[in-house]
């Protein structure tokens, strides 16, 4: 998936490329200072994009590449315009220029045709992709017998090949909380990845700055798994072409583990955390995210109002989501995360339990708000 990422990535800046050579000609000062101006802009747009996709190293390759490009394209300009140079010397330069630009372009050819590859692409085929990239948060309270009597939890997904894993801010705060439960001795806390069943520890959390602790602010945040290198495949981040482009009636999809289901998903692994046994040494088979499809019902922002895209961050949906499928992804038709589901519509009973919406009014955060994050966290 992270090929098919830098393939969306290539065609962008492919066609960005090609743009500014089919206007080298007749472009004066302030023409030239737009598309410097656009250039950078477009860099910055692409970069968190790039980095969750490729990793901080592989992002720098490809900005790279793109600042080569563009010094190339610059001296083709510069040639074109050179009144002291023959008409055969500039040939000639020209011609040398235009080599340099074909490896871009060869690139760009060969990951249109992956691409292509994504004519039809069903949920099903979006799911046995991301599945092992969606993980169980699982916080587990332990008492002084040894016996745990309470449990909360949650969905992350790979964001990098770090470690490095996107869900809510309340979910995190669930990790991280400073006061627990009354009677709590011991909490493991816990990431499970899905399909394969395998268990990490938590190392460390980073929330949003701007959550202010309601479901309707910057709900997001990073958890920090003790993985190996390279071992996790990052889902793929839309571009703000994508999620700025989100409307009534845009189909979604999304995976995560309802809590209604959690003891199937952990089934033996609350045995094995009383029992005190190393995360090396637990498993859990049956943690495998449960898909919805849904539909995007509003967008707006975070005061539930109409506003422009820039601030149309707040997305509301119809999956019939519930407790534990919080931080789920929400994918787009050709699997591009587009949002977090975050929050769900609850109905109050007389006996003071709630339960979900049958309305499905639920919600999510758009993924710009986490790329925001991801951006400060990298940048350290």
């Amino acid at each position: 998936m992270a090929l098919l990422a830098l393939a969306g990535l290539m065609v962008i800046a492919y066609t960005v490329v090609m743009k500014k050579l089919d206007g080298l000609q007749n472009q004066g000062t302030a023409a030239e200072n737009a598309v410097n101006a656009a250039m950078v802009e477009f860099k910055r747009q692409l970069e968190p994009v790039m980095t969750v996709a490729l990793g901080p190293d592989g992002a720098k390759n490809v900005l790279d590449a793109m600042t080569t490009a563009d010094s190339v394209l610059r001296q083709m300009r510069a040639t074109a315009a050179d009144p002291t140079i023959s008409e055969v010397e500039r040939d000639e330069r020209m011609a040398t220029l235009r080599k340099e630009l074909r490896a871009p372009q060869d690139a760009v050819d060969a990951v249109n045709s992956k691409l292509s590859e994504r004519a039809g692409y069903s949920w099903d085929d979006i799911l046995k992709e991301s599945g092992e990239s969606i993980f169980l948060i699982a916080v587990y309270y332990v008492n002084g017998d040894g016996d745990v009597f309470g449990r909360g939890t949650g969905t992350a997904w790979a964001l990098d090949q770090n470690g490095w894993l996107a869900t809510n801010a309340h979910v995190a705060e669930m990790v991280s909380q400073k006061e627990w439960p009354k009677d709590t001795s011991r909490v493991v806390q816990l990431a499970i990845q899905g399909g394969t069943g395998k268990v990490f520890d938590i190392e460390k959390i980073k929330v949003h700055k701007g959550w202010n602790g309601e479901v309707n602010s910057p709900d997001v945040a990073l958890v920090k798994i003790d993985v190996p290198k390279d071992m996790l495949e990052p889902l793929r981040v839309a571009p703000q072409s994508r999620y700025e482009s989100l409307v009534s009636g845009t189909a979604l999809g999304t995976a995560g583990f309802p809590g209604e289901l959690t003891d199937e998903f952990v089934d033996g692994l609350e045995q094995a955390v009383v029992e005190g046994k190393k995360t090396a040494d637990l498993h859990a088979p049956g943690a495998t995210p449960i898909f919805k499809a849904c539909f995007v019902t509003r967008v707006t922002d975070f005061d539930r109002k109409t506003a422009p895209a820039g601030r149309s961050q707040f997305i509301g949906h119809s999956a019939s989501t519930t407790s534990g499928t919080s931080g789920s992804p929400m994918f787009d038709k050709d699997g591009y995360v587009v949002a977090l589901n975050n929050s769900s519509l609850h109905v109050y009973l007389e006996d003071d339990r709630t339960i979900s919406s049958p309305a499905a009014l639920n919600n999510g955060i758009r993924v710009d708000l986490l790329l925001d994050l991801y951006r400060e966290v990298a940048s350290k």
